[in-house]
């Protein structure tokens, strides 16, 4: 006999191990929509600060990079340097928040698995997720370094060094 037969009209409800199996996928499923929302804005502030910080570093360091022209650095150097700048700061940040952002899922699962008295998992980490990952931050970091570098070219040192005050 069917659950429905049981039951009849009374209003009550009969489930089981499949309901609640599906009723906790649904759940999963929305928790899951969710932090890739929350990932997506975490990445989009991550690229607004990737493209902001050599601008800044360029204009915070114009008599700098003019000195470093007038001593005989070419343009091209002057760009790679920037780029260099720009590769190690955001690939400081990523490894920085690969150990940590590791070391945080993995205490957080063996924390809720605990509670279950389940042992404690062991740690996976995904390598071409991770590497995909970084190298798109080294990418978007070059891409970012491209329009400061070649402002900070194009300034005569003659003009940067001669606005000293």
């Amino acid at each position: 006999m069917s659950a429905r037969l049981i039951a009849g009209n009374s209003g009550l409800s009969v489930s089981g191990s499949v309901q609640q199996q599906q009723n906790l996928h649904r759940l999963i499923d929305g928790a899951d929509r969710i932090l890739v929302g929350l990932l997506a804005m975490v990445v989009v502030v991550a690229m607004v600060w990737v493209a902001n910080t050599p601008g800044l570093s360029v204009i915070e360091r114009t008599r700098e990079s003019a000195l470093l022209r007038a001593l005989g650095l070419g343009r091209a150097a002057l760009r790679a340097m920037l780029l260099a700048e720009a590769l190690m700061i955001c690939g400081a940040a990523a490894v920085v928040g690969l150990v940590v952002g590791v070391g945080t899922g993995w205490s957080g699962a063996a924390d809720l698995l605990s509670v279950e008295g389940d042992p404690t998992p062991p740690l996976v980490v995904p390598w071409p997720s991770i590497g995909l990952a970084l190298i798109l931050v080294l990418v978007a970091a070059a891409a970012a370094s491209v329009l400061p570098g070649g402002a900070a070219a194009r300034v005569s040192p003659v003009e940067a060094l001669a606005d000293l005050g």
